[in-house]
């Protein structure tokens, strides 16, 4: 079974669905030692996969065996050239989670008249209160469907991201 970082399994249901599969694999696409992470319970994954590898050494030095750099792809039939939908015509897009060094990306923003359009989780809990008065329709949203983002993509000027320090 191959689980796609599982960040919200408990550890009581990997360790009853261990008991039944012959082979548990997690793909984490982000990085392992965030704040969505239990490292406690990589311990339940026979295969333990990365995007970067980075942070093979450190999973390694935990006690995990098998861990492997599985980079990250896109597909073509999803993100493809197009034309813009009204519907997400911004100056500067970012779908992401929060997480602090995000943060950072927008307290630094001056210009009040760009149109700004943010999507991810955890975004109601940072400590932005002066950019949200500034760009009070900056967050659009918790849940991007892959299909939807690539068409914000496609309908924004600016396309940011800012990848955790493993992939610097």
């Amino acid at each position: 079974v191959l689980i796609l970082k599982a960040g919200d399994i408990d550890e009581e249901t990997l360790s009853e669905l261990k008991k039944h599969v012959p082979i548990l694999a997690n793909w984490w696409v982000d990085d392992p030692f965030n704040q969505d992470a239990n490292i406690d319970l990589h311990k339940y994954y026979d295969y333990f996969f990365i995007f970067d590898s980075y942070n093979i050494p450190k999973l390694t030095s935990l006690g995990l065996k098998k861990v492997f750099c599985f980079s990250c792809a896109y597909s073509p039939i999803s993100y493809f050239p197009g034309a813009a939908n009204p519907k997400y015509v911004t100056d500067l897009a970012f779908v992401a989670s929060y997480f602090p060094p995000r943060e950072e990306l927008f307290i630094h923003l001056k210009n009040e008249k760009l149109d700004i359009s943010i999507w991810g989780p955890g975004w109601d809990k940072a400590l932005l209160g002066d950019f949200f008065k500034k760009y009070p329709n900056a967050l659009k949203g918790i849940n991007l469907p892959n299909s939807e983002a690539a068409s914000l993509y496609r309908s924004a000027i600016i396309c940011l991201n800012l990848n955790n320090n493993q992939s610097k």
